[in-house]
């Protein structure tokens, strides 16, 4: 039981960790955090002031998501509770301060909610509000009206970062993200002569076989057959490989690194750059999103209120029970 527990915990830090969008450090740059938000207030970005309330229903519905981990009530076990309430709040904090920078960004862009977008979350903010219990209310402290505030700052971070990653999707082309399947050969910059020897050889190739001979006989690496996209090889090596077609060679391109010969078996390698592709936009988003985030750490002071966000705890207690905050939202708008 005890390993069981253990392993909760850290299951627990792991879901808090990847499931919260990093705001707090992004980009190896720290938001930065001191006094000065206001009354009632536990932190500030720009203009914008994140209030003790929103911060108690998200700790609220966090908290309830992820207080079991299977069969284990992890405040109620034998756990150290004061390392899971640290990671809860981080990860709490982090998602807020992330939500009130785009927010931010939204304000700088003119980017807004359309009248259809608020009445859904309007209607959002019903539903839960509804769905909250006498117990529920007295710990939040919130009206309908909070709630719908709270939806309307998620909701704009969400369709700032919908429209940011729509925006990548459409950036990256199909040629951006190819892969080819080729063989290359290698050899030392001071290897003229072997180099046009192997030139000659792999112009004479007639198949894919032949040119695997060529290769192993001539390449001083340890593969010849290689899988590889944009950014793998010097710029001249990528230029002369990814303008060959299927069964042609490459001359011999000299670079500071050595010579090198490209003979191309399949210019798209299709599964690969599909899923190449995949990797190209989410490391393209993420430097998009770091770049915004940057820009504002830059640019704007933002404040923590020490003492308020102090005062709140993680676990509201056993009488509350609300955990549907994000699902109600999930359900009634998406962008």
């Amino acid at each position: 039981m005890k390993n069981k527990i253990k392993a909760a915990s850290i299951l627990l830090a792991a879901v808090l960790v990847a499931g919260s969008m990093s705001g707090c450090r992004i980009a190896g740059k720290e938001v930065f955090f001191s006094t000065g938000s206001g009354i009632g207030n536990v932190f500030r970005i720009g203009n914008l002031r994140c209030s003790e309330k929103e911060a108690r229903v998200y700790l609220a519905n966090y908290h309830n998501l992820y207080r079991n981990v299977g069969e284990v009530d992890l405040w109620s076990a034998n756990l150290n509770t004061d390392h899971l309430e640290k990671n809860l709040k981080q990860a709490v904090l982090d998602h807020l301060s992330m939500i009130y920078a785009m927010d931010v960004y939204a304000q700088e862009e003119d980017i807004n909610l359309s009248d259809s977008e608020k009445q859904k979350i309007a209607d959002a903010a019903a539903r839960y509000y509804d769905s909250l219990s006498e117990e529920d209310k007295s710990y939040l402290k919130t009206s309908e009206g909070d709630i719908r505030r709270i939806y309307e700052h998620y909701a704009l971070a969400q369709k700032v970062y919908a429209n940011l990653m729509s925006r990548v999707d459409e950036e990256v082309s199909e040629d951006e993200a190819r892969i080819m399947d080729a063989y290359v050969i290698t050899l030392p910059a001071t290897d003229k002569s072997g180099s046009m020897a192997a030139a000659a050889a792999l112009k004479s190739a007639t198949s894919a076989q032949e040119a695997a001979v060529v290769a192993q006989k001539y390449s001083q690496s340890d593969k010849e057959m290689v899988s590889f996209g944009r950014g793998t090889y010097p710029g001249e090596v990528e230029e002369a490989a990814f303008a060959l077609d299927d069964g042609e060679s490459s001359a011999p391109v000299v670079t500071d690194q050595g010579i090198y010969l490209v003979y191309c078996i399949d210019k798209y390698d299709k599964k690969l750059s599909e899923e190449n592709k995949i990797n190209v936009i989410a490391s393209r988003k993420k430097a998009l999103i770091s770049e915004i985030i940057e820009k504002q750490t830059k640019d704007k002071f933002s404040y923590l209120n020490a003492g308020a966000w102090d005062s709140l705890k993680a676990d509201p207690g056993n009488s509350v029970k609300t955990n549907s905050f994000f699902a109600v939202f999930n359900e009634n708008i998406a962008f």
